[in-house]
């Protein structure tokens, strides 16, 4: 059975690295779309669980190889079931009530999200895209240049995502962690679980795993000055993904 969330507050935690930080004295309530309300520990006392100022604490998930990532990936792709997991059923319930997608289309859209973390499809892609020698270690250019190696670095990301479409995600944090980075979500206010069940999803498999512990998943109020100039800066963080139209993007 879904749960009943229209006429209540549900309780939201932050994620920080492997750590569930549940709402208590200083949390926050903050107005979700189609009467969706929610309550929050208050972001502006966690920024510093939130991001990673010293970049040397990426070298645990650098030096973790893309095999070993892919499988924990693949397993918690296998808890991702929408009948199976009650956070993501929380999650369903929300979506449904504060986003704009019907029930059908909705249930379809959390339905695909275990195909996401295929262990085949995500091998695949970072062969594709990067190269798996590139990502786990130095290559040699060859050529005229045998003295010098190249290799992809993973880097510290905040990623505002968009509510709409809930596998954004399930997205974010896969390629996070194919790409080896660091990632801080920025929840929709439409959408302020999705990313969250999952994270958590990942914590119950793997607290301990270094794909675990560099996702941070939080909601504050677009626009929040405090929060931007804390979070947004080039000691904390390297690159910035944002979804959604100018209103959403603009106080970048």
């Amino acid at each position: 059975m879904m749960l009943e969330i229209a006429n209540s507050v549900l309780n939201i935690p932050i994620i920080a690295r492997g750590r569930v930080i549940m709402p208590g004295d200083d949390a926050v309530t903050y107005k979700g779309r189609g009467g969706a309300d929610f309550r929050q520990a208050d972001p502006h006392r966690h920024i510093h669980d939130l991001v990673l100022g010293d970049t040397s604490r990426l070298r645990d998930l650098h030096d973790t190889p893309m095999a070993e990532i892919i499988e924990v990936l693949a397993e918690l792709g296998k808890r991702l079931s929408l009948d199976d997991n009650p956070l993501l059923q929380e999650s369903f319930q929300l979506a449904l009530q504060a986003g704009g997608l019907a029930e059908p289309i909705l249930r379809g859209v959390y339905d695909a999200l275990p195909h996401m973390f295929s262990a085949e499809g995500m091998a695949a892609l970072v062969e594709k895209t990067i190269g798996t020698r590139y990502i786990d270690g130095w290559v040699p250019s060859g050529g005229d240049y045998d003295t010098v190696s190249i290799r992809a670095i993973g880097t510290r990301q905040l990623h505002i995502t968009a509510g709409n479409v809930p596998v954004v995600a399930a997205m974010t944090i896969a390629r996070a962690g194919l790409t080896k980075s660091d990632i801080l979500i920025k929840s929709p206010s439409n959408d302020p679980l999705t990313a969250n069940a999952i994270a958590r999803a990942l914590i119950e498999l793997a607290p301990d795993h270094p794909v675990t512990r560099h996702i941070a998943v939080a909601y504050w109020k677009g626009g929040d000055e405090y929060m931007d100039s804390q979070i947004i800066r080039t000691s904390r963080i390297d690159k910035i993904t944002a979804w959604g139209g100018m209103s959403s993007v603009k106080h970048i």
